[in-house]
């Protein structure tokens, strides 16, 4: 946590300070880890309460950036999904392949396709906009929607297996969030976008995660 601290919080405050002095356009991208999940969907008015030492320093920096940064951007993203990096679904496709996966039926989340992040960030600047803005596709999924796509999406679904269980039973090594996703009517009242839809993100990606595999 402390080494984690300096590199998340007070090494990020240098760079933004240094980044000011020249005069160019501070974005913090900040995550849905920093609410505490207990309403189901948060959007940007509402007071970060997060559970996690990575919540907590993204809070940090955000506060600053409020306190000292007027004009800053901050986009908080959920699981953000493209052709390469390694994230929720190669993780979700690997523990249904394993033995005794145990797959929450109340955790619910966004999943967006990478490219819309992008694209979603690029116009939040060319409109100069400030201040806070939720980047993510809705409606949230749950972690079984998300295991069942996959099952049904890969050549080797007949293989994958799980448990549902709730949330509440499963053994974290550190404190979660169940229901922190992000509602996105702030973006979408100053954007017109079209996210790519959940089964199509998630399709692709097991496309890929196959031919790997194979």
């Amino acid at each position: 946590p402390v080494s984690a601290h300096i590199i998340n919080v007070e090494s990020t405050k240098q760079v933004i300070k240094n980044v000011e002095l020249r005069g160019a356009k501070i974005v913090f991208p900040s995550s849905e880890t920093i609410f505490d999940g207990r309403n189901f969907g948060y959007n940007e008015d509402d007071i970060p309460s997060p559970l996690t030492i990575y919540g907590r320093q993204k809070v940090a920096v955000e506060k600053f950036l409020r306190e000292k940064i007027g004009s800053s951007l901050i986009v908080r993203f959920g699981w953000s999904v493209g052709e390469k990096g390694i994230g929720i679904v190669e993780d979700l496709y690997y523990n249904l392949l394993g033995c005794g996966a145990k797959i929450a039926i109340d955790n619910y989340f966004t999943i967006t396709d990478v490219d819309d992040v992008a694209k979603a960030v690029i116009g939040l600047l060319d409109r100069e906009c400030c201040g806070t803005f939720h980047v993510a596709a809705n409606p949230p999924v749950s972690r079984v929607e998300l295991a069942d796509l996959i099952a049904r999406e890969s050549k080797f679904g007949s293989k994958m297996s799980y448990e549902p269980v709730p949330f509440s039973s499963l053994n974290l090594k550190e404190l979660r969030p169940k229901t922190a996703w992000l509602k996105n009517d702030k973006l979408c009242s100053v954007l017109n976008i079209d996210f790519l839809t959940f089964d199509d993100v998630v399709s692709r990606k097991v496309a890929l995660i196959d031919k790997q595999k194979i």
